[in-house]
């Protein structure tokens, strides 16, 4: 699985512009000169968002077709999200149609893994732990798949959870390996990210309840993704 990759704005730098999206999405590879801008240095960086409301997380690329929209203010198709992010971010020269067009081919060629933890419809399959088993009931307890909705773990939405604006929902697959969390990677791991959750619902005004044995088995769950 893809490292995850974050953005910096510095301008004297210009992360893997050849494969982006979402909001800023590297290949760990070093793109093609003609996108490059001139005087720009262009390298594959890891920078850690600083978790402030500038800061922009990088979700995975796997499963990118099956997510659409795209870029955490949603609304873009992949070529739109693409070229925006090579112009405007970036700071690269515009793409030709024919090079968004096999940008977007090859990120749409980037298919979840097979996971035998899961059945077709993300229940947890019979191989899953059984920890996770229970946590997938936790799951639906939450209402978690009401937002990301299985076997995704996405949907086509922005939604507002108390973070400070409507933003993209973002595919829960390959969870565990995309650490830090949220549109401006304020979680750093999911032990922070889930109880946080947990307490939005009880803002909200839900009445469930949940134990710390039923919080553990949410983790195991989500791990499992």
């Amino acid at each position: 699985m893809p490292t995850p990759l974050h953005v910096t704005d510095s301008p004297t730098v210009n992360p893997c512009a050849a494969v982006v999206v979402n909001v800023a999405i590297c290949d760990a590879t070093v793109p093609p000169p003609e996108l490059a801008s001139p005087g720009v240095v262009t390298v594959a960086v890891n920078v850690v968002p600083d978790g402030t409301p500038d800061g922009r997380n990088v979700p995975t690329l796997l499963g990118v077709k099956d997510t659409a929209p795209y870029s955490w203010a949603g609304g873009k198709t992949l070529h739109e999200n693409v070229k925006g992010i090579i112009v405007n971010r970036m700071k690269g020269k515009e793409p030709t149609q024919e090079q968004l067009d096999q940008i977007a081919a090859y990120l749409t060629s980037l298919e979840f893994p097979p996971n035998p933890n899961l059945n077709a419809d993300g229940s947890p399959s019979a191989a899953a732990p059984e920890a996770a088993r229970r946590g997938y009931q936790v799951f639906l307890k939450a209402s978690c798949n009401a937002c990301h909705v299985p076997p995704v773990f996405a949907k086509p939405d922005n939604e507002d959870i108390g973070s400070g604006g409507a933003f993209n929902v973002p595919s829960l697959r390959g969870l565990s390996a995309t650490a830090p969390y949220f549109h401006d990677g304020r979680y750093a791991d999911l032990p922070a990210l889930v109880p946080a959750k947990l307490k939005y619902l009880e803002a909200l005004g839900s009445t469930e309840k949940f134990s710390r044995q039923e919080i553990e088995d949410l983790l195991a769950y989500l791990k499992t993704l």
